[in-house]
Formats: structure tokens, sequence, C-alpha cells
């Protein structure tokens, strides 16, 4: 068996009688235009083998790529975790063998087998336990684990010859909610000892090879607090075993397991050319940040639609059942809209009838803020909420309490932001995906005629 990193969660398995691409992102920028792959890369897409199988891994846009799947001959099965979003888009493409497994679902085809593992993560998502007569891998990708996970992948695959591991623990989202950006000791330690607890003879880190792209890269200092050679040096400390059996694994490389035995070569494979390494973008450092809001993340921005978007927020407001527990708190929201010359504010007392006034509040005690072409992008379903969010062009913050003569008390869970219940997350992420299936199936067409064309054209030149 051979495993062939094409970049971060790609990666093609070379197994005995079969060939099989997981979770496949063959081009950059993606993931809406915020991440490329780290260290770059060309995808050499005419010398790829013919595919067996694709497995999704799960529907987040750095595993689940629109542009890069229609590209792909559609005849191929491909599977997927029990989610109807990935199903329904498959078949929009033109996928027609769609398989989609639950967790430690067996699937044996030729002299290969596969067995789907569950996340602790809440989406439908899997890691896969690949098996051929040389030997046993197991891709974690982004799925958390249990220890319950790690004592039934041990039952089902038994020692696994190589670990692709689930290894960092991102702060995706923490600077953007005002939630600690301190190292987080906690979750690493978890993560390290069920690591501990899987039976391996060799390991890489896995899924995580991508940084920010432009206005977004203050985020590359904030979001991944650890680094790769510190897991793996933490991972031979607690596993000792392992000492001489962990490496890196970069796009265009690859590990072989035959026989037992785990071969590791740095740019072996021949489907990826590597460009640079650009690690040193990743440094954490959140002491040491340039992360100003500006409104220049899309080219424009539409002012009807800044207009439409703080009328819908009133109107939801006024008009929905949602914001008992911000009557209870007397909460004074305010949002703030940054455009490139100037910052607009609006905000809704709701202890006042939930009426909407120009400006500030002195004592707004949720607050959110957002870039102009980020909250025209939302307005017009051109942008999603992972953008905005992902991409730093939303971030909020609340001091919601009250003060009594006995202390302070302050809400015990989250009170939700006007603005993402004006503007649901499913809905817009479904208008993202369908305008790009209709995209990339275009250019795909375009394409297809352009070729043959040139079909037609050569054949009256001779």
């Amino acid at each position: 068996m051979k495993i062939h990193l094409i970049g971060h969660a790609t990666l093609l398995v070379e197994t005995v009688d079969r060939t099989i691409l997981m979770d496949p992102v063959l081009g950059d920028p993606h993931q809406e235009d915020l991440f490329e792959i780290t260290p770059c890369r060309e995808v050499l897409l005419d010398r790829f083998p013919a595919l067996d199988m694709i497995v999704l891994s799960h529907k987040h846009l750095d595993h689940f790529d629109i542009r890069s799947l229609v590209k792909l001959p559609k005849s191929i099965p491909i599977i997927t975790p029990k989610d109807p979003l990935l199903k329904h888009y498959l078949e929009r493409i033109g996928f027609q063998h769609i398989t989609q497994l639950a967790d430690f679902s067996v699937l044996r085809t030729g002299q290969t087998t596969l067995i789907t593992t569950p996340s602790e993560n809440p989406v439908p998502e899997f890691g896969v336990i690949f098996v051929d007569p040389n030997g046993t891998f197991w891709n974690q990708v982004d799925t958390i684990l249990s220890q319950q996970t790690v004592h039934l992948a041990m039952k089902h695959a038994g020692t696994v010859d190589l670990l692709l591991a689930s290894w960092q623990p991102m702060l995706e989202s923490d600077a953007q909610f005002n939630r600690h950006i301190t190292f987080p000791y906690q979750v690493y330690e978890r993560l390290l000892y069920n690591l501990s607890l899987v039976q391996t003879k060799a390991l890489a880190p896995g899924a995580n090879g991508f940084r920010y792209r432009g206005e977004s890269s203050w985020l590359n200092h904030v979001v991944f607090p650890v680094a790769r050679e510190q897991f793996l040096h933490d991972v031979q400390t607690i596993k000792p075993e392992l000492c001489g059996h962990t490496f890196t694994f970069d796009p265009g490389d690859t590990i072989e397991v035959y026989q037992g035995k785990t071969t590791w070569t740095a740019e072996g494979s021949p489907y990826v050319r590597r460009e640079d390494d650009g690690r040193d973008f990743l440094d954490f450092s959140p002491i040491d940040l340039s992360n100003s809001m500006e409104s220049q993340s899309l080219p424009d921005y539409n002012e009807e639609h800044i207009q439409s978007a703080i009328q819908r927020i009133s109107d939801t407001i006024s008009g929905s059942d949602q914001f008992s527990e911000h009557r209870r708190w007397n909460v004074i929201y305010q949002l703030d809209v940054v455009f490139p010359d100037r910052v607009e504010q609006w905000h809704w007392d709701f202890t006042d009838g939930n009426t909407i006034k120009p400006g500030r509040h002195p004592r707004s005690n949720l607050i959110s803020k957002i870039t102009a072409s980020a909250l025209s992008a939302l307005a017009s379903t051109t942008r999603g909420w992972d953008y905005c969010m992902l991409g730093g062009y939303y971030r909020t913050f609340n001091r919601v309490c009250l003060a009594t003569p006995h202390g302070i008390l302050r809400p015990h869970g989250a009170l939700k932001d006007p603005l993402a219940v004006a503007f649901p997350y499913e809905p817009i992420f479904r208008a993202i995906l369908d305008r790009e299936v209709e995209r990339w199936l275009e250019t795909s067409h375009n394409a297809t005629r352009e070729e043959e064309w040139e079909a037609v054209v050569a054949t009256h030149s001779n």
C-alpha cells in the first residue's frame, strides 16, 4: 500500500488492487478563496492513474471542493458519511454511484477493506482505516477521538502499521468570538492521550496543511497553536516505541506500507510537484497581530444590500420569538459595519420595544462587527458564514450581566447574535454550493466544447 499526499487532506491511496482518492482539493485557492495548501504545490492531474473510488470525509469546503470534483469522472463510485447535503450536491454534479456509510461500517472491495471511524465533531464525519494484504493504514482526517473510538478501532483493525493522525487543536474562531487564544493545554493533553492509546507502528501528522491568504493572513498566527515538529517530539515522548518511526508528510511525499514496514520518501510522488515550504507563515504568536478589520475582502459592496440587511435584522428581531432571553437579560445589541472609509453603527434595545436606532449605545452589551463587503455578500448569498467567520471579517463579543445587591449575574448559555438569526447558516451555505455547481459545471462544459472544436479543426487540417 502506498499513500501519496496530494496536499492538506487530499490523499491518493494505492492498495494492492484499488486506487482511491480521498478529499480531493486539486487547486488553490479554496474554501471560498480563504485558504491555500501549504507547502504550495502543483497537482499533475494528467498523470493521475485511473481511480476506483473517491472518499469524502465530510462537507467542510477544504475537503468537499466542487471545482475539483467536477473535474473527475462521474462514473467513479464515491463514499461519504450519512449526510443528505453531500448526497444532494454529488448528484447535482453528476456522480452516479454514491454510497453513504455509518460509523464503523466495513466496505470490502477486492482485496481492499475500508472501515469508517467516528468523530466527536457535530457534523457527519468519519476517518477511514484502509486494509490490504500488505498492511493497515488509519487516516483520522479531522476527526476528534474519544477513548471508545480508539478502543473500537483497535478491535476492528488490530495493530495499525501507519497512523495519519488528527493532531492540531485549531483555534479557528476563538479570536472572532472573543475567546481565549492562549495555548489550549487541556485539549492538546486529551488529544495526545487518545493518540497514546492507538497501537501503531508508525505515525505522521495528517490533514492540516493550509494557510490563510490576503487580509485573513493574521489568523495564521492564531489558529495553529502546535508546531508540527513539537507534535512529533511529544508523540515520541509519550510513545517511545515510535522513535525513528514518525515522519513529516508534505505534498508530493509518499509513505509505503509493505509487510509491516513503513517507508517515507520525500517528493516521491509523480502526481505532485512541490513549489515551496511556507511553513514559517504558521508561527503561533497570538500577541503579535495585525488584525484590524478592513472592508477590502471583496472587490466591492452594494449599499442596497447593506440597507436591506439592516432592515432584515430589524424585521427578524421584531418578528421572531427567539429573543426572549435577550429581553430577560436587558440586551442592547449593537452592529458595527466597517466600510473602507468609515464605520456605521446601529443598535436595538430589547428593553425598549426592540426598536432600531442609528449610532452606538453607551450601554450596548452584545456587539457584532462585520465588514461592509462581507455583510453585502451574506445578504446576496455570494459568500457564506464560513467566509465571514473563518476569514476574520465578522467578530462578536458580549458583556451581558445584571447587577444585583448580591453580586453580578450573567447568562450561562450563549445569546444568539440577531445577525446570525436573520441570515441562518444552512440556507446560505446551500446557496453557495448551488452557485459553485452552476459555475464549475458550466466551466467544465465549455472546456469540453473547446476540446471537441479543437479536435474538429485538427481533423479538417489533416
